[in-house]
């Protein structure tokens, strides 16, 4: 009788065991879970303060860009400039931008380090390929070429001196303001072309953050 007793005894306490097994899996996985989901939420969080400040970055850039594009064209090295200055944000702490990257820095140094590299040492603008302008000698020379034109067909017409005159003024004035008008347009696409490109040479920076941020 005994010997049934813990014979019994052992099986209870191995059943018993054997159920306790899956239960203790099952709250270190829960932990686990619950810890992953923690830092998913932080990197987001992380992301989305970085987002806030890359796009104050880049209004700032942007609007001093066209600033500048006003008063003269806008080379290589003076966009450089602009980008140089616009990037101190990052190490300014009175700045938006300069508050988040120090805070991040704190909390997460390795990837705060490499975020401020890309941001402040990294980032820098691609020279373009000079945009073709239409040469200002055209708005003379297309209304010259009307003019001699519509004086030659006159002439050959046969009329009197004050035709011819008339014949070949009419096209000069006609022509000289449509002639300047497609150039000032070509000009303004062009200076729209390039500021466009040179902030989406940016694009490659903020993903290069975002990256570091996303990393375990």
């Amino acid at each position: 009788m005994i010997i049934m007793i813990n014979s019994k005894f052992r099986t209870l306490k191995a059943n018993v065991s054997n159920n306790l097994i899956p239960i203790t899996s099952d709250i270190h996985y829960n932990r686990l879970n619950n810890e992953k989901i923690c830092q998913e939420d932080f990197i987001m969080s992380y992301i989305s303060d970085f987002e806030r400040c890359w796009k104050k970055f880049t209004d700032t850039l942007g609007g001093a860009l066209i600033e500048e594009s006003e008063k003269q064209t806008l080379t290589y090295s003076v966009a450089s400039i602009i980008l140089s200055n616009a990037s101190m944000a990052w190490s300014l702490s009175y700045d938006e931008c300069g508050r988040w990257l120090s805070s991040y820095k704190k909390e997460n140094p390795k990837k705060g380090e490499l975020a401020e590299q890309i941001l402040t040492e990294d980032m820098r603008f691609t020279e373009l390929p000079p945009k073709k302008n239409l040469p200002e000698a055209v708005n003379f020379i297309a209304p010259l070429g009307g003019a001699i034109v519509g004086g030659g067909i006159a002439h050959l017409l046969g009329t009197n001196i004050f035709i011819q005159v008339a014949s070949a003024a009419v096209p000069a004035v006609l022509l000289y303001p449509t002639t300047k008008s497609i150039g000032n347009m070509i000009k303004r696409n062009n200076k729209e072309a390039v500021l466009t490109e040179y902030m989406a040479q940016l694009e490659k920076y903020r993903k290069s953050v975002i990256s570091v941020i996303s990393e375990d």
